[in-house]
């Protein structure tokens, strides 16, 4: 039996939700499988880690679905210009920074007007 090792670096790098959001909740996780089941896991680890992201709209909210990002933080946990756009079914793999996770959630009125404002924008309708 042959087996190659490498140097972990150890670090851990953890996932944060942005404070500012409104009209809702977004529970960030990660998961595995053991001999019990599948398990539900804070969001951190280290880089490689698959981050899970659910959102729980307020009564009379939805998710505006092409607000869902996340951004890079660098070594003094500012954000960095690394913001990555999300599409469902909303999950990334962790790559060696802290991050922090944002969205929007607006009315279903708001988002009516906002598709629509895009299909203009698309029809050269302004």
């Amino acid at each position: 039996m042959y087996a190659e090792f490498e140097k972990s670096s150890g670090s851990n790098f953890m996932v944060s939700i942005d404070e500012t959001i409104s009209g809702g909740t977004i529970v960030a996780y990660s998961q595995f499988s053991d001999l019990e089941g599948l398990k539900l896991q804070p969001p951190l680890g280290p880089a490689g880690k698959e981050i899970i992201l659910k959102f729980y709209p307020d009564e009379g909210y939805i998710l505006r679905e092409d607000s869902v990002k996340y951004t890079r933080m660098n070594v003094q946990n500012k954000p960095t210009a690394n913001v990555i756009d999300l599409a469902a079914p909303y999950s990334f793999t962790l790559h060696g920074a802290n991050v922090v996770v944002s969205a929007e959630f607006v009315s279903p009125e708001a988002a009516v007007l906002i598709e629509n404002g895009k299909k203009a924008l698309l029809r050269d309708d302004y």
